[in-house]
């Protein structure tokens, strides 16, 4: 988890900016079979309250962390 921590941000992008298919896939293994998601796409650059799409899924990857922790 560390080094997804240090990483996985800057991996994410990269990704999905060279890679957008693999990035949906990555993504979509990250769930379980029975969650559901919410999604927002925003192409513009985030305005004052809006995060950009690698701090929402910062976030998204934070709580199913949490998540697992206490599974």
């Amino acid at each position: 988890m560390d080094d997804w921590r240090k990483h996985g941000a800057e991996a994410l992008h990269s990704v999905r900016i060279g890679n957008p298919a693999t990035y949906l896939n990555v993504s979509a293994s990250l769930l379980g079979k029975d969650e559901q998601v919410e999604v927002n796409i925003n192409h513009k650059e985030p305005t004052d309250g809006l995060m950009s799409v690698e701090e929402n899924i910062k976030s998204i990857l934070d709580e199913i962390d949490k998540d697992l922790s206490i599974k």
